[in-house]
């Protein structure tokens, strides 16, 4: 016997010719409901046709009810396959009506079961969303008869749709519980158990996933799954496509509703970024392999924005302040560690690494380009892992003389006359090179009290020529070291304009002795 799919929903009366006339829709300019093209209609119950599955419409219009099924015939005189509608009436009465399609309709477009059962199911809950109106999906044995008051499709219980009706949850997103929705209506979900493929929802409905695409796209990995409303839609109910465009949505999400404090908003922000952290910091395409990432992060400059606090400053923390202490919460528990390192993903080769940063009392944790250099852009580039290291730039600390030596000893003096704290900080000078020769200088260990802090030199800065520059970089990595506070911040703005003013005040400017003694050194080499 026989078993059909049974969705049925509350609605007075759903004339028969709208069924049947491609382009006609009561959805039209409506971006609110699902189906707006008037086509979902008409070729899915073709695609059902060419499956050899039933798709029976029961319902009833202004001429009465009728019970409305698919079949097709190549009884003319090209031999074309032409799908008919075959009406039983409520008088009793059944007639066929030839339709002007061919069972090919649609054919390159609309290939998937689930685009059979999304049609069907779309005029209930676009009623339901709509009018608050009620619908089921059962499964039953037979076909029903008309019922005031109701529309019913009849699905042939084929195995691929009764696996839609088991999993619901994965092709329409009405019953799950969002993570967080922001005041404009976009929606991030957690990941359903043992589905780590992107399912992006547009009204409650699937519009990208496995089911629905072949090839690479169909293979993206993510951290959430998404429910978006400003989005292009085809008219096989599909996303357009799933770009840059589709993905700057996704960082409006975060963006747009990084302060939700007092808005219309469901969940906390917080709760976003502690599910990344500990949930996904190990996801296989999270951190080990750089050339595909998740989906969120293929396109870092839009998904994460390096200050994500603009205009927020003194009222919530930046997405790195957040990252950075929910990850020392989870993996600085045991003693060991006292903070957590950051490594890029795009690039690193080596655990040697992680065991020079542990050596430093630092937890290395491997994460995507995108986190990395939003931790670097923002107040978390002293958890970086090569401002903790130092020695990863892979240059030698080296010994120097001569004039190199005279301008380091002077620049030294100046600054130790006026502030003795710099002659009780270590200070070596790195050996210039091609990945070096942008830095003047380094402060290293400034957060780390188990470690002494330690001031790095480029050595292509230690010529006479340069001796404002290396007295300036002395001073300003000295207030690293006394501060422990990171550049561009505004803690760090007010100390540099406390020395400034002292230094004009305090200025040595006797430089004739400097400049007689450089030039009898550079004549001996």
């Amino acid at each position: 016997m026989s078993k059909y799919i049974k969705i049925t929903n509350e609605v007075n009366e759903v004339p028969r010719l709208y069924l049947e006339l491609l382009g006609v829709s009561t959805k039209r300019d409506d971006n609110t409901t699902i189906g707006q093209f008037g086509s979902g209609s008409k070729f899915a119950p073709i695609l059902a046709l060419r499956k050899d599955w039933e798709w029976v419409s029961v319902g009833s219009d202004s001429s009465g009810d009728y019970t409305m099924s698919y079949s097709w015939n190549d009884d003319n005189n090209m031999g074309l396959e032409v799908v008919q509608f075959d009406y039983k009436l409520g008088d009793g009465s059944s007639f066929s009506k030839e339709s002007s399609y061919s069972l090919g309709a649609g054919e390159l477009g609309w290939d998937s079961p689930f685009m059979i059962f999304r049609e069907a199911f779309a005029n209930a809950i676009d009623a339901h969303l709509e009018f608050g109106t009620s619908y089921s999906v059962d499964i039953v044995d037979s076909i029903g008869e008309p019922v005031d008051g109701e529309f019913s499709v009849y699905l042939t219980a084929a195995d691929e749709l009764v696996e839609i009706v088991d999993n619901f949850d994965k092709y329409f997103s009405f019953n799950r519980e969002p993570l967080f929705k922001s005041d404009n209506g976009q929606v991030i979900y957690s990941k359903l158990d043992d589905d780590e493929f992107l399912r992006v929802y547009h009204r409650g409905v699937l519009v990208h996933g496995p089911e629905l695409c072949d090839g690479y796209e169909a293979e993206y990995k993510s951290i959430f799954d998404y429910g978006l409303t400003d989005v292009n839609i085809n008219e096989d109910r599909t996303l357009s496509s799933l770009n840059s465009n589709e993905l700057s949505h996704v960082a409006n999400i975060f963006t747009k509703n990084a302060y939700y404090e007092g808005r219309d908003v469901v969940g906390s922000f917080d709760d976003v970024i502690e599910y990344v952290v500990k949930n996904n910091l190990y996801h296989p395409y999270f951190n080990s392999d750089p050339e595909e990432p998740v989906w969120e992060f293929q396109y870092s400059s839009n998904y994460i924005i390096y200050d994500w606090s603009v205009g927020y400053e003194d009222t919530i923390s930046s997405f790195a302040d957040k990252f950075i202490a929910l990850c020392d919460e989870r993996f600085c528990i045991d003693g060991v560690y006292d903070r957590v390192a950051f490594i890029n993903s795009k690039g690193y080769s080596s655990d040697d690494t992680i065991v020079s940063l542990k050596e430093r009392g630092a937890f290395g944790l491997v994460v995507c380009e995108a986190i990395y250099e939003a931790i670097r852009s923002t107040g978390g580039r002293e958890r970086i892992d090569v401002n903790i290291l130092g020695e990863i730039l892979d240059v030698p600390y080296i010994d120097i003389n001569g004039s190199a030596k005279t301008v380091f000893d002077f620049a030294l003096a100046c600054v130790a006359k006026y502030d003795k704290r710099i002659l009780g900080v270590p200070i070596k000078v790195m050996e210039e090179s091609v990945r070096n020769m942008a830095i003047a200088g380094k402060a290293l260990n400034v957060k780390n009290s188990s470690i002494d802090s330690l001031i790095v030199l480029n050595q292509n800065i230690l010529i006479p020529q340069k001796i404002e520059m290396v007295v300036s970089t002395l001073i300003h990595e000295l207030d690293h070291v006394l501060s422990g506070a990171s550049d561009n911040t505004r803690e760090f703005r007010d100390i540099a304009d406390n020395r400034l003013g002292s230094l004009v005040v305090d200025h040595y400017s006797d430089m004739s002795r400097f400049i007689e003694v450089s030039q009898m050194e550079d004549s001996n080499d």
